[in-house]
């Protein structure tokens, strides 16, 4: 009777503590539910108020009357009708440009452009594999040729981000063959290899010369970064094939003329303060990708656990927005930048380069390397365009010295003597506004700009192999680093 009992006390005892157990799990369970619930409302209000804020930044944006998306930059740069556009003519020029890698490889200096120094003397192998390979490009010379003429290009832009970059990327790589392809042309026509007459060479080469400023040129509306750089480019094979040209032959004024009609300096600083804006249309959309689709940009090869696990934990703190903030705020403090004169600029974007650079505060993981990867460029071309701008003003002031000479039968003694006919002013250079310098050589002449390294002045290291370096330099001798300009002639 006794053990009856306290077997039904034990019983008891025990449903009292499953219930216990059950009503306590259900408290926990009500009480993470009832945190959970509310953790989720605190992390959506918090993920809101972000999202409100780079809204009111994209809007602030808007009212300065810049575009804010892809779909708005369509409209920003605007339609230029077709009979004015250089554009459907450069496209079908890159389309007819034969380019075989294999033996392109095989003859480097024609792959790159033969972009030589007056020094250097074009072989007869290299020469008769660039008369033949100009001779296979004839069609897309022609219409380069055609579309120097435009004066306004505006290559069609995808409103989708993906087709947009490729597209844009796709067009620099197109237009690199064809400034390679006119700097052929050029150097063939400059040694006299085309079969031209005394006089014809000059003349033809002055138009290659030409239309690859012109081709440059095309670019200046483009939405990225990589097209700006490839303008510098382009404009070193322009600069370097003219003073190729003045070092072996006289051009005549009119010839002289059209070079100066296309070596536009206020070309080069509207076109990069214009993609600073382009860009951040772009670039502000990589924030809002989904993960996988973010890590194209930054990585190699498939996404790891890891990286998406990290993901997760940073969309769950809000990083993707705090760094688009971050992005936004440093976009347009280098649009402000690319605003300021030479040297000022490139004193304000050493400032800008290490505030960029800077990890400390709040950690946002991977999107601190989207910003970086994003607005570096920028700092690359900015310093590019100090460089093509010294290039430009000592290649103006060149063609100045030879109307000169022309005119006068001799070199001038100083700049000062081409000032008012022939310039308006001495220039300067862009590094320290110190006036550009000039002297006369056995043969021929030499322009200067200085440069100073602190500035962030291109750091040019040339190694040559044994045997193969150049002569002395006499328009160098006793000059310290600089942009020079050489006519040896």
């Amino acid at each position: 009777m006794d053990g009856t009992a306290e077997g039904a006390r034990s019983r008891k005892r025990r449903t009292h503590l499953r219930r216990n157990v059950l009503i306590a799990l259900g408290i926990v369970f009500g009480i993470a539910l009832a945190g959970g619930g509310i953790l989720a409302l605190h992390i959506q209000g918090f993920h809101r108020r972000l999202a409100s804020e780079c809204d009111k930044a994209l809007d602030a944006i808007r009212k300065a009357g810049h575009p804010a998306t892809i779909e708005e930059l369509q409209d920003w740069y605007g339609q230029i009708p077709d009979e004015e556009n250089a554009a459907p003519i450069y496209l079908e020029a890159f389309s007819k440009i034969v380019w075989d890698e294999e033996e392109m490889e095989e003859h480097p200096a024609v792959e790159g452009g033969l972009n030589l120094d007056a020094w250097e003397t074009i072989s007869d192998e290299d020469a008769q594999f660039g008369l033949a390979w100009i001779e296979k490009n004839r069609e897309a010379i022609q219409l380069l040729h055609k579309a120097s003429s435009f004066v306004q290009c505006r290559y069609p832009l995808d409103s989708e981000l993906w087709p947009l970059v490729s597209a844009s990327l796709g067009r620099s790589q197109d237009a690199l063959r064809a400034a390679r392809l006119l700097g052929v042309d050029a150097a063939l026509h400059t040694e006299g290899l085309r079969g031209e007459s005394t006089a014809a060479p000059a003349r033809a080469a002055v138009r290659s010369i030409a239309s690859l400023l012109a081709l440059g040129r095309s670019l200046s509306a483009e939405p990225h970064m990589i097209s700006h750089l490839l303008r510098g480019t382009i404009l070193v094979i322009a600069i370097r094939s003219l003073e190729r040209i003045l070092s072996q032959t006289e051009i005549d004024d009119e010839g002289i003329l059209t070079l100066l009609s296309f070596l536009d300096e206020s070309a080069l600083h509207e076109g990069i303060a214009r993609s600073v804006i382009a860009e951040r249309c772009i670039s502000s959309r990589l924030y809002e990708l989904p993960s996988n689709d973010l890590h194209k940009w930054l990585s190699d090869g498939e996404p790891t656990l890891g990286w998406r696990f990290s993901m997760m934990v940073a969309r769950i703190h809000g990083w993707p927005q705090k760094e688009q903030l971050r992005y936004l705020g440093l976009s347009l403090e280098l649009q402000e930048l690319c605003e300021l004169p030479f040297p000022e600029r490139l004193d304000a974007l050493a400032e800008f380069e290490e505030h960029l650079l800077d990890d400390s505060g709040t950690d946002v993981g991977h999107f601190r390397s989207l910003t970086k990867l994003m607005l570096q460029p920028h700092l690359k071309v900015c310093v590019r365009l100090g460089e093509c701008i010294a290039k430009l003003r000592c290649a103006r002031t060149a063609l100045a010295i030879e109307r000169y000479r022309a005119a006068r039968g001799a070199l001038p003694d100083d700049l000062t003597a081409l000032v008012p006919e022939f310039l308006d002013s001495i220039p300067v250079s862009p590094y320290d506004r110190s006036p550009l310098r000039y002297r006369t050589l056995e043969r021929g002449f030499s322009v200067w700009a200085a440069w100073d390294p602190p500035r962030r002045a291109p750091e040019i290291k040339i190694t040559y192999a044994a045997g193969q370096e150049p002569p002395p330099d006499p328009a160098r001798e006793g000059l310290p680093p600089g942009i020079i300009f050489s006519v040896k002639r």
